[in-house]
């Protein structure tokens, strides 16, 4: 016969299942109306974990002392947030909004589910929604280091680099060894112009993670931007040294070696880049050509344009004294157009909307067209657009029926070599004595040419000459500086063409 230990202790529902189940099989036993089963299940969880709430609400409502509803839903929320992030990895975003809300009536305290809320309607492009979720999350809890840095991304998506730069600072006084927070930090410092706390951004995120080549590859171009070249050189190279394929990093050391005249090591570095990303997202191939390896490329490739320009967007400041272009076209149309409302105008590569208020005071309508997705969403905001087109602008062209009383096209022409075609086809859509409007940066050697920065100028004389070739009448002109790269001016020229009917 068997003999029992008088000592043996009685099992318990925990002895054969977890915690978080045996709360669930509880909760399933009161809706089915097993109270009994449900009360054994309930005192054995408090036996171990005498001050469990959910354990103990199940008692309470088992005594009538709390509804059933408030029990089932307790226990279900930690199911329906493993649902919600579960839709959110799978890119589901709208439908994690519509689950989250559901949520929020059983859970309306949860710091989770409204940053779970502000992360879906970031990745939908609703920035101002997803900050005000994650005000709420951090209402919440102040002390929600993921929250403020995700609001930190927000900020930074909409170019609002010094709200971003707070946030993310407060995330990191709460978490001090954030290496994200610390990461993107530098992005939005270097993007606002304060190159050396970027530097101590970067520095920061290295201590934390000292084998992150992206803060490598990040800091070098800080420091290049500001002119230690060597300094970035030893920094790139460090980053392809922890992974030797990082295609940015190879792309950055190629400029970087371009900078110093290195210009063998640059090509190595630029065909590197180009073998990694056939696509030439990052323009590979117009520096082999500006090195003579090559021929250059009627214009901008499609890949680097949208990619530069996606970056672009996040960094872009409105109205900064470093880019003038827009200055120098809006100067352009105030000194041939009458302000009446009354014009058809088309915003010729619209970018972020900069010219949109200017020019929506002289339109009836006003239309906006542009390759980058990330530009059209924030020209979008201003709301001074009838219609915005995510188009290549040559194709725009040719495919609209519209014709147009205004065209502009301010830092546009500049991804343009032969600029004919492109002329021919705005000549074809503008109304009888329609005026072309545009800013291009100025040659200094030939007509038309590549310049050091990988953009396209063109001299006076060449645009003269395209302009009498299709019927286009030189009434306005202005040479000025169009903007300042890496601290140096570049020269424009702005004209207003009106088409002769």
């Amino acid at each position: 016969m068997l003999k029992i230990p008088l000592n043996q202790k009685k099992l318990t529902i925990l002895d054969s299942m977890k915690l978080d189940q045996a709360l669930r099989l509880a909760a399933k036993k009161l809706n089915e109306g097993s109270f009994e089963e449900a009360k054994s299940i309930y005192l054995d969880i408090l036996l171990k974990f005498p001050k469990n709430k959910r354990a103990l609400q199940g008692i309470r409502v088992l005594k009538g002392e709390l509804p059933t509803k408030l029990i089932n839903s307790q226990h279900s929320i930690n199911e329906k947030m493993q649902f919600i992030l579960k839709l959110y990895k799978q890119g589901q975003y709208r439908e994690v909004l519509a689950q989250a809300d559901n949520a929020l009536n059983f859970s309306p305290n949860s710091e989770l589910l409204y940053n779970v809320l502000g992360t879906a309607n970031s990745e939908l492009q609703r920035f101002e929604m997803a900050i005000e979720c994650y005000e709420k999350a951090i209402k919440i809890n102040p002390q929600y280091a993921e929250a403020y840095y995700n609001m930190g991304n927000a900020f930074h998506d909409q170019g609002e680099l010094k709200s971003a730069i707070d946030s993310y600072n407060k995330a990191i006084n709460i978490k001090p060894a954030y290496f994200e927070a610390c990461s993107n930090m530098g992005s939005a410092q270097h993007g606002a112009g304060e190159l050396k706390e970027a530097i101590k951004s970067y520095q920061r995120a290295i201590r934390i993670q000292p084998n992150s080549s992206k803060s490598y590859n990040n800091l070098g171009c800080v420091l290049q931007d500001k002119g230690n070249i060597d300094s970035a050189v030893e920094n790139y190279k460090k980053a392809i040294k922890i992974q030797p394929n990082y295609l940015e990093a190879h792309y950055n050391l190629g400029e970087a070696f371009m900078e110093i005249g290195q210009l063998i090591e640059a090509g190595k570095c630029f065909k590197k880049a180009l073998s990694l990303n056939p696509k030439d997202e990052l323009g590979a191939k117009i520096k082999l050509a500006s090195l003579g390896e090559g021929s250059v490329p009627e214009s901008t490739p499609e890949h680097y344009l949208k990619h530069f320009y996606k970056n672009r967007a996040q960094s872009w400041v409105e109205n900064t004294p470093q880019y003038r272009g827009h200055a120098m076209v809006a100067r352009a149309i105030e000194q041939t157009r009458i302000k009446n409302n009354s014009l058809k105008i088309l915003d010729l590569g619209c970018g972020t909307g900069s010219l949109a208020s200017f020019l929506h005071s002289y339109a009836d309508t006003l239309d906006g067209v542009d390759i980058s997705p990330e530009m059209l969403t924030r020209a979008k905001k201003t709301k001074f657009y009838d219609n915005l087109y995510e188009k290549d602008l040559a194709i725009f062209l040719r495919n609209t029926k519209s014709h147009f009383d205004l065209i502009v096209a301010a830092a546009v022409m500049i991804h343009f070599l032969d600029l004919k075609p492109i002329f021919k086809l705005v000549s074809d859509k503008l109304s009888p004595s329609g005026s072309f409007v545009i800013s291009i940066f100025k040659a200094n050697r030939e007509q038309k040419e590549l310049n050091s920065f990988m953009m396209y100028s063109h001299s006076d004389d060449y645009i003269r000459k395209i302009a009498a070739s299709l019927n286009f009448k030189v009434c306005y002109s202005e040479h000025g500086i169009h903007e300042y790269h890496k601290k140096k001016p570049v020269d424009g020229l702005a004209y207003v063409l009106e088409k002769i009917p």
